[in-house]
């Protein structure tokens, strides 16, 4: 991706988080304690959240290392070790 890409998904994700939050940008700097306190919750489960798929993932990812050298074993068999 380029970095024009990541920049507009950037923008596309994080104003509806903003809007969950509670942010209300005619505030200003004087936002409530209950925005302050959902934008920490974001910053804490977003990630937490997004590690434990990613986690999941892994786990039930259908390659582990006997698979591994199997598939190594058949691509050498049929072009050759580099």
């Amino acid at each position: 991706m380029d970095i024009e890409a990541e920049f507009l998904c950037g923008l596309l994700v994080s104003g509806p988080l903003l809007e969950l939050t509670g942010f209300d940008a005619s505030d200003g700097g004087m936002q409530s304690e209950a925005v302050y306190r959902n934008m920490r919750l974001g910053y804490i489960l977003i990630p937490v959240c997004s590690l434990i798929a990613a986690l999941l993932l892994l786990k039930f990812f259908p390659i582990n290392k006997d698979k591994a050298a199997e598939i190594r074993q058949a691509l050498e068999a049929r072009r050759g070790k580099i």
